[in-house]
């Protein structure tokens, strides 16, 4: 049957396990996520132990015996200072496999397990059905997690505070480096860099804790393991609000818990777990590198994968960036060839806005030529008439006479009409050198306009005096000078 994808979401966040094995266990419960999170624990994370019935029940049972006597025949060891015989340092299987190792007992352990069977199988059965039905119907109620950081750096603190300080520089020197942010981000780290996870739950209550930090964790057995993998060590103790939450995730059922996740497909997987005191350091260590063998291939492939990714996204910046930044300089070229285009452009309609106003300032002249032709100016031949000659730009001359209290303009309206002379003109004398103010306004404004466009001084305007006010009489050579010239 078809599982709805929240279902999964969910039971990979309670299991912390993988999505194919959330599918299989949803499948196999019909999609109830209480039933198949129950058989989950229930079957350590093997579905095919739900199929083995009670000859897989006498398994476990018997493995649990043996686990009971290995602990109290390593307690009774150390009460008598350590005469007997050094504990089995045989690999226990992960308690998530379940896989009960070969039997070792005789027939006294048989009977003994037989008897106990209908006890362990029923104080079992009856335990779940009334954690399941109290779950289904209170829920657990955590505590709100505020400041997941600061718990977490409260319980180092008091971890430091009860088992590294005063303690031995071996000790310190083995001590435990925990990661001081939250689970999840713990989690994110751990899966962002290929680490390999310890999850360490504490409960101060426990009167196997001490040991276990002492024995276990601060041995050096622990310490060189977690170096050699570069393990991420995250602590919490399950009385604060982020382990008690952690602990609903993990839900261990004995302390202290020591749980080994490992990064896969990019999520991170539970692959073992110790829940109380029962192994010693050394079949923990083995436990844990037995389980490590098998993800350390895994995890040198990922890396390596990761690296090539990471080398691939680095060439497309790369790339990109030189792309964009070679796309910027075509942008650059062809925005500055469009400026100087469209400066040119605008230079081009200047000068052809300049030249068809000139143009018009010269039509204006020209008509100003044909008024006063038409009018044809009489000359003044009196006895003290004064005459003028009048020189153009190119060597012609021409020669008129005016009368002393004749205007210098009328020397403007004579030179103008004569067919050599420039446009836009000023007359001075040729020694000494004066400019003969003879132009009319309309004739000064216009020449001021065109000396403007051109860039030239423009000339001030003076109202024309008479011929005698400026002191000329008789004959007197004067020059016609181009403005545009």
């Amino acid at each position: 049957m078809a599982v709805n994808e929240e279902s999964i979401n969910s039971f990979m966040e309670f299991c912390a396990t993988d999505n194919h094995k959330a599918q299989q266990f949803l499948q196999h419960c019909d999609g109830n996520l209480e039933q198949a999170v129950q058989l989950y624990f229930q079957t350590g994370g093997n579905l095919e132990n739900s199929y083995e019935g009670e000859n897989n029940l006498m398994n476990e049972l018997r493995l649990q015996q043996e686990l009971e006597m290995e602990v109290r025949q390593r307690r009774t060891a150390e009460n008598a200072n350590h005469a007997a015989a050094a504990p089995n340092n045989r690999p226990i299987a992960p308690r998530r496999a379940r896989t009960a190792p070969p039997a070792e007992d005789g027939w006294l352990q048989w009977i003994y397990t037989i008897v106990t069977l209908p006890v362990q199988f029923t104080y079992s059965t009856l335990y779940e059905l009334v954690s399941f039905f109290v779950n289904i119907l209170f829920g657990r109620r955590l505590p709100p997690v505020t400041d997941p950081r600061g718990d977490v750096n409260n319980f180092v603190t008091n971890y430091v505070q009860s088992y590294v300080a005063g303690e031995g520089a071996d000790r310190v020197q083995n001590a435990v480096d925990f990661y001081l942010k939250s689970y999840s981000e713990a989690l994110q780290e751990a899966n962002r860099s290929l680490r390999p996870m310890f999850v360490y739950l504490q409960n101060t209550a426990n009167e196997e804790t001490h040991r276990f930090v002492t024995e276990v964790l601060h041995s050096p057995q622990f310490s060189a393991l977690v170096v050699a993998e570069n393990f991420l060590v995250f602590g919490i103790s399950v009385n604060l609000p982020e382990g008690a939450k952690v602990a609903s995730i993990l839900r261990p059922s004995r302390y202290p818990f020591l749980s080994l996740l490992l990064p896969q497909n990019s999520r991170m997987v539970e692959s073992i777990r110790f829940e109380g005191y029962q192994l010693s350091v050394q079949n923990i260590v083995s436990n844990i590198d037995f389980a490590l063998n098998d993800y350390r291939q895994e995890m040198e492939l990922a890396r390596v994968q990761r690296a090539e990714r990471e080398a691939n996204r680095r060439l497309r910046e790369e790339q990109e960036r030189e792309y964009e930044e070679s796309a910027a300089k075509d942008r650059a070229r062809i925005k500055e060839r469009r400026r100087l285009e469209s400066e040119r452009q605008e230079a081009v309609e200047r000068e052809l806005q300049k030249e068809k106003q000139t143009a018009a300032r010269r039509e204006q002249v020209l008509d100003y030529r044909k008024q006063m032709l038409a009018v044809s100016l009489p000359v003044y031949d009196g006895s003290d008439a004064i005459r003028m000659q009048v020189r153009f730009p190119d060597g012609s001359k021409f020669e008129s006479k005016f009368a002393p209290d004749d205007s210098l303009e009328r020397l403007f309206d004579m030179t103008v009409m004569q067919e050599k002379c420039p446009p836009f003109f000023t007359i001075h004398t040729t020694y000494p050198r004066k400019e003969l103010h003879c132009a009319p306004q309309w004739y000064s404004e216009l020449r001021n306009e065109q000396l403007t466009v051109d860039g030239s001084e423009p000339v001030p305007f003076v109202q024309p005096q008479i011929f005698k006010e400026v002191g000329l009489e008789k004959s007197v050579a004067v020059a016609v000078q181009d403005c545009l010239a």
